[in-house]
């Protein structure tokens, strides 16, 4: 079946589109689909259907909504989903997997651009993901895994952080993305495990480039990223016993205060990365639990970078 190029809105009707009970092969396509009270579009167990070229905006929760380990090769591309009064863009709950999330222009939700709870496998890529009250992607529990994030644009001044890990999110990839002028963070993680951070470009974001953060923030692998910009207080953050992680290979510069900077997190490698032209460390540890860390084989530089590598606080 084919739904197009219909207007489907109205403030006290629930949802704008529903597919369920393993609704299938069916495509949703150039629809505007706006103001309703719930949902814009819902899929409950269906698979294999196209969602493209719609304008889904200010429905009053969510705008797009892929429920059930049955919603699977579902294709959410080239829509439009804004809307100041819709929570979240695109979210993902109990269980979909093997769905992708392409081309698609994401911006101005009242919390989060994308939204993942229980979700594997899925493909975030090509999207522009922009100014969303809180953040731009988020995955948010121990089975968002097998994720992969690539080559989206994440930015905007009132958008908090570019992309959030969360509640043990883990096995995932964030690949080749331009992340950048976000309010707080370009990319947080909080108890996120056996991550990939790569190929990205992570630039300006008012506080911090990338944040590490909690005890259970481990075995995460940072790198090949350019990380830099002059309001962009530390490219690289790690607190809170974050530790076993790798810092790899990363272009780490003209950050406004420093280029790696670690409270109490032990047992990581930095190694191989230039930093350079920090305003005042390239790399500092400040805290007497900054402790088995090994920095090895980087370059480390710069004439308006007051020191090289600085520890303090018994690290």
């Amino acid at each position: 079946n084919t739904i197009s190029s219909n207007s489907i809105f109205g403030t006290n009707q629930d949802y704008g589109i529903v597919f369920n009970s393993g609704a299938h092969d069916n495509t949703i396509l150039s629809n505007d689909i706006g103001n309703n009270q719930s949902y814009g579009i819902y899929f409950v167990a269906a698979s294999n259907n196209i969602i493209s070229g719609n304008a889904v905006y200010s429905n009053d929760w969510y705008g797009i909504v892929l429920s059930s380990i049955s919603a699977v090769n579902n294709t959410i591309s080239s829509n439009t989903i804004f809307g100041m009064n819709q929570d979240y863009g695109i979210y993902f709950l109990l269980g979909p997997h093997d769905n992708a999330i392409i081309s698609n222009d994401i911006g101005n939700n009242q919390q989060y651009g994308i939204y993942f709870g229980a979700a594997s496998n899925n493909i975030i890529r090509g999207n522009s993901v922009y100014s969303n009250d809180l953040y731009g992607i988020v995955l948010s529990s121990i089975s968002a895994a097998y994720n992969t994030i690539s080559s989206n644009r994440i930015y905007g001044t009132n958008q908090d952080y570019g992309v959030c890990f969360t509640n043990g999110a883990h096995d995932n990839f964030i690949l080749s993305n331009d992340i950048g002028n976000n309010q707080l963070r370009g990319i947080y993680f909080f108890a996120a495990s056996n991550n990939v951070i790569s190929g990205n470009t992570v630039y300006s974001n008012d506080l911090y480039g990338i944040v590490l953060s909690s005890i259970a923030a481990m075995n995460n692998t940072i790198s090949s990223n350019s990380i830099f910009g002059t309001n962009q207080d530390y490219a690289i953050y790690f607190l809170s016993g974050s530790h076993d992680n790798f810092i790899l290979s990363n272009d780490i510069g003209n950050n406004q205060q420093n280029g790696i900077y670690f409270a109490d997190a032990s047992n990581n490698v930095i190694s191989g990365n230039a930093v350079y032209s920090n305003d005042l460390c390239g790399i500092w540890f400040n805290n007497i639990a900054a402790m088995n860390n090994t920095i090895s084989s980087n370059k480390i530089f710069g004439i308006n970078q007051d020191r090289g590598i600085y520890f303090l606080n018994g690290a």
